[in-house]
């Protein structure tokens, strides 16, 4: 049970860390409709007159080189996004059951967040040492050969569109746990799309942008190289990386970022402005997290149990349980980890548009290792290296 509490506490502090704001500088404006005086953050390019409900564009922070290319409008409501936040059944399972209420909406913002999207060529290249297995049985002997391999893959790839978040404001991991957009829905950029919503300028620089897409990009391209091997297991020791850039977009994207108050905590929620793809933090009640863990326990203890029924049951007893107590607390960790954890995604899987890898691997096998084990007798000999 302690475990568990620690993973829950774990979970719920790194979230939280996803929230913290870097330091920034603040502005004033004035509202043309009311003329008060509102103070910004100096990031900020489209808001609200907290006096009037008039929107403010800032049009000073929307020109020259932080005028955005493209932008896809809001497709989902404010309505609509407090009806996803209020229904989606995954969040319900662990949750308090008071919790999805909109009385604990203390604030909803639609944000149109400024993004990089990156178009590469880039040309990479693998170096390491992979392993070949092969076993067989003679009797209750075991007989294994490992054969191990040097290696140097090459290919050649074209990545489309690999987006990064370009506001400080928010973690790179918040705005990835609701990706993908659809950007066959860009549209020119006009600042009525802007109307009603508020609006970040980017403060991340374009070179900096493009080394965070390259750096998503090569977590991909040594994905794909050492699969291409078809080794048992692959060891990569060197990479070498040639990018070459197609073109680099500034562009906005639309967001809803919710604050949700329940007993004295903030919890932050967001959802896909265009696609409805939700992300949130939700409590977990510590007594459904144990009645999940007693269930699978239940379950696990019984298939283990009818396996093993007419093997001296009661001799292996100790073990049935132990077993189930390892697979429950695993799937409850996992389930715990999916239900409330956001990751950062490094890689661009979804943005690869092709690639051509070379049949030529230019390996040479380094060594051969023969053993055996004896599975009787529980013990390995006969090792050979070549």
């Amino acid at each position: 049970m302690a475990a568990l509490v620690h993973l829950m506490v774990e979970a719920e502090v790194n979230f939280n860390k996803l929230f913290q704001k870097t330091k920034c500088d603040y502005d004033g404006y004035t509202c043309k409709n009311c003329g008060a005086k509102i103070i910004t953050s100096s990031n900020t390019s489209a808001t609200s007159c907290v006096y009037c409900g008039s929107t403010a564009i800032i049009m000073e922070r929307i020109t020259n080189e932080f005028t955005p290319s493209s932008i896809i409008p809001f497709k989902v409501s404010k309505e609509d996004a407090i009806e996803l936040f209020l229904t989606v059944k995954r969040f319900h399972l662990l949750s308090p059951f008071g919790f999805f209420q909109k009385k604990n909406i203390s604030e909803i913002e639609g944000i149109y967040i400024p993004f990089w999207l990156s178009d590469f060529r880039i040309q990479g290249k693998i170096s390491g040492t992979g392993k070949k297995i092969t076993s067989w049985w003679d009797g209750y002997i075991k007989h294994t050969t490992t054969d191990i391999y040097g290696f140097d893959k090459e290919g050649k790839f074209l990545f489309f569109d690999i987006p990064v978040d370009g506001s400080k404001y928010l973690d790179d991991a918040l705005m990835n746990s609701i990706e993908p957009f659809d950007y066959k829905e860009l549209v020119p950029f006009n600042e009525s799309y802007l109307s009603g919503f508020l609006a970040e300028k980017y403060d991340l620089a374009k070179g900096e942008a493009s080394k965070n897409a390259i750096l998503r990009a090569t977590k991909t391209i040594v994905r794909e190289l050492e699969t291409s091997l078809k080794y048992k297991k692959v060891n990569t020791v060197k990479k070498e990386i040639i990018p070459s850039t197609i073109n680099l977009d500034y562009v906005l994207l639309p967001v809803w970022l919710f604050h949700i108050k329940y007993h004295g905590k903030v919890y932050y929620y967001v959802i896909n402005g265009q696609t409805k793809k939700i992300s949130g933090n939700p409590p977990v009640e510590k007594p459904k997290l144990f009645l999940l863990f007693l269930i699978l326990m239940g379950f696990f203890f019984f298939i283990t149990t009818a396996l093993f029924g007419g093997i001296h049951l009661n001799l292996i007893t100790g073990i049935v349980f132990i077993i189930s107590l390892i697979l429950s607390f695993l799937i409850t960790r996992f389930v715990l980890k999916s239900y409330q954890g956001i990751r950062l995604v490094q890689d661009a899987n979804s943005y690869l548009i092709g690639s051509i890898i070379s049949n030529k691997t230019g390996s040479e096998r380094l060594k051969k290792n023969t053993y055996s084990f004896d599975w009787f007798l529980n013990i390995n000999y006969d090792i050979k290296e070549d």
